[in-house]
């Protein structure tokens, strides 16, 4: 890891194009190293680890976006010399957004591609019931009601619910504290891609990110629910990934 741990320490040749990838709350990065396999030799995979999660298990949480975002762009200043694309999955799909904005600000290099799946504008988010002050039972209860991936056995086993509580509800505190502002449209293209089956996630929520760009803009519709990208039990990760590649492929080697 760099000194902030957040992206890997490797050594990317010039003339790979990094797509560095950011999960759902509570979500880590193995998912994403299971998509390595899929890609093409032109394409890293970089995912990027949070703290509370994996080799940053005890490493203090972020419970604000601000700060989070400041940090991210610190870590990830030295990486986008060259040309990258960023893929973020619902919450990595927000955080994303505003280190965008960040860079902008700083006059920075934008991504020749965003990809968001399964993720609200920002524009929307405030309009969802917030669940992060919940108690355990009920918040994790809640999060499954609204976008599955918690399962029962976890949820009845207070043990292992509270290994995962604190760092979903310290990304849920983030989520739901964050204040969206009026600012000129990103300057790049965006692919959203969303699971037919995402009960949290409507077509229209989907397509309210074109209003935030002026590039080019497109989704895509693929089977499974809001997780669709990191289920493993189904063939959707590899049918997002030949999705991504694809949009990616005439940025290769520029």
């Amino acid at each position: 890891m760099t000194p902030n741990g957040f992206v890997p320490d490797e050594n990317m040749p010039e003339t790979e194009l990094a797509l560095f990838c950011l999960p759902h709350a509570g979500g880590g990065t193995s998912a994403f190293h299971r998509l390595r396999s899929l890609v093409p030799t032109w394409l890293r995979l970089v995912p990027i680890c949070l703290p509370g999660r994996e080799a940053r298990f005890s490493e203090p949480l972020y419970t604000e976006l601000v700060p989070l975002v400041t940090d991210l762009s610190d870590a990830l200043r030295p990486h986008i010399c060259r040309i990258y694309a960023l893929l973020g999955h619902s919450m990595g799909a927000l955080v994303f957004f505003e280190l965008m904005r960040e860079l902008r600000r700083q006059k920075l290099p934008l991504p020749c591609l965003f990809i968001v799946a399964a993720a609200r504008a920002p524009n929307l988010i405030s309009k969802l019931e917030p669940l992060h002050h919940l108690p355990d039972l009920q918040f994790l209860t809640a999060l499954h009601n609204r976008y599955g991936g918690i399962p029962e056995k976890v949820r009845g086993n207070h043990e292992l619910a509270a290994s995962i509580t604190p760092t979903l509800r310290a990304d849920f505190q983030v989520l739901e504290t964050y204040q969206y502002r009026q600012a000129a449209p990103l300057e790049v293209d965006l692919l959203a891609l969303g699971g037919r089956d995402d009960e949290a996630i409507m077509t229209a929520d989907l397509a309210a990110w074109q209003q935030h760009i002026t590039g080019r803009f497109s989704m895509r519709l693929l089977p499974g629910g809001h997780l669709f990208l990191t289920d493993s039990s189904s063939h959707t990760p590899k049918a997002a990934m030949h999705t991504i590649v694809d949009c990616l492929r005439p940025f290769a080697g520029k």
